[in-house]
């Protein structure tokens, strides 16, 4: 947790806009539990993880994609394999709130 605190407070004195995002949901067999999270860069690197595979790489899509447009968000992510769209095979389902942190003007 504190590599995660860390990371954000160094984007921060560097005037980087960041992502957190936390699961704030799980349902069924999830990769990773409630208040897991992780920090995302616009260039895609990460510190952290919210469940890894398939999910992640689409969780790390969306947060490089709220970083563009500075808009904070909520997923949900279909770990059952079954449907079109589904990102995984575990059989649960994982909603995550992508934070958008900005760096105030000084």
């Amino acid at each position: 947790m504190q590599e995660l605190f860390q990371t954000i407070v160094e984007a921060m004195r560097n005037g980087e806009t960041v992502a957190v995002l936390t699961v704030v949901r799980a349902s069924g067999s999830t990769p990773r539990h409630l208040a897991s999270s992780m920090i995302v860069r616009a260039d895609g690197t990460f510190v952290g993880s919210i469940g890894g595979g398939t999910m992640e790489l689409q969780a790390i899509q969306d947060a490089r994609a709220a970083i563009v447009e500075k808009q904070s968000r909520l997923s949900d992510y279909n770990l059952t394999g079954k449907t079109p769209g589904n990102v995984g095979l575990c059989g649960g389902t994982e909603q995550v709130f992508i934070d958008v942190v900005t760096p105030t003007a000084k």
